[in-house]
């Protein structure tokens, strides 16, 4: 279809009901977009038993991942992958689009003030979640992040409230997920993962004790499993980028 001169593709419904889809939930639940991204290998494994995950995913996918948190609001992890991993979660290929706002979820506040996303939160804001407790318990160490940049906040008593702050207070309007299953599985608990974007590298582990992209569900019959519906599949390099959307 033309009109001006100008290409157009009419788009069908389904189509445009995806493309709105994140501004729809924005305006009638006041909370975020929210993406799951993790690198697996073929048998679904993000990491050894002994937590090694570098690289499952190639070149191409990982520069993919930092395009993305250039598009991005905010990125939550949890302190567990920042303890294992010490990420860095910034955009180091090209030039970000917007400056995310790096989210820790540490509900005893254990944060240690080596750690990348402490050294660099003056450059790139960053804010750690914790449970009232600790908050006011901890009120040293709060005083020591804050000294190097880190914002604190009162956790929530569930990630609903975390995400509906996050909107209220620094106008986030998507999340990239970069965390270890068991936030991941967390927030999959309460609905409130929008999409996913799963990295498949080349590889078996065949290890019933290697970790796994999302846990925390008893499921006993496969149709009780999360439906999620295919969106697409592309090559990147070596590996298989599958897009998904949750809710069948």
């Amino acid at each position: 279809m033309r009109g001006a001169d100008i290409a157009c593709e009419q788009l069908s419904l389904p189509e445009t009901r995806d493309l709105n889809a994140p501004f729809v939930k924005r305006v009638t639940t006041a909370l975020p977009w929210v993406i799951a991204k993790w690198a697996q290998t073929v048998d679904g494994r993000i990491a050894t038993r002994a937590h090694d995950s570098k690289w499952i995913s190639g070149d191409r996918s990982r520069a993919m991942v930092h395009r993305e948190r250039g598009r991005v609001d905010a990125i939550l992890t949890g302190i567990g992958t920042v303890m294992r991993d010490d990420p860095l979660l910034t955009c180091r290929v090209g030039t970000p689009r917007r400056n995310a706002v790096r989210v820790v979820v540490d509900p005893e506040l254990t944060l240690p003030l080596d750690r990348q996303v402490v050294r660099t939160a003056r450059e790139h804001r960053t804010v750690v979640t914790t449970l009232p407790k600790a908050f006011g318990e901890k009120s040293e160490h709060r005083r020591a992040l804050g000294d190097l940049g880190v914002g604190c906040m009162k956790q929530h008593s569930d990630f609903r409230g975390l995400l509906e702050a996050l909107r209220r207070e620094f106008d986030v309007s998507n999340v990239l997920i970069e965390a270890g299953g068991g936030l991941t599985g967390a927030l999959l608990r309460e609905g409130l993962i929008d999409e996913a974007w799963v990295f498949v590298g080349p590889r078996l582990l065949a290890d019933e004790e290697a970790f796994g992209p999302v846990r925390g569900f008893t499921t006993m019959r496969i149709e009780d499993g999360v439906p999620m519906r295919l969106l697409s599949v592309h090559r990147r390099g070596p590996d298989a980028l599958l897009h998904y959307r949750f809710g069948g």
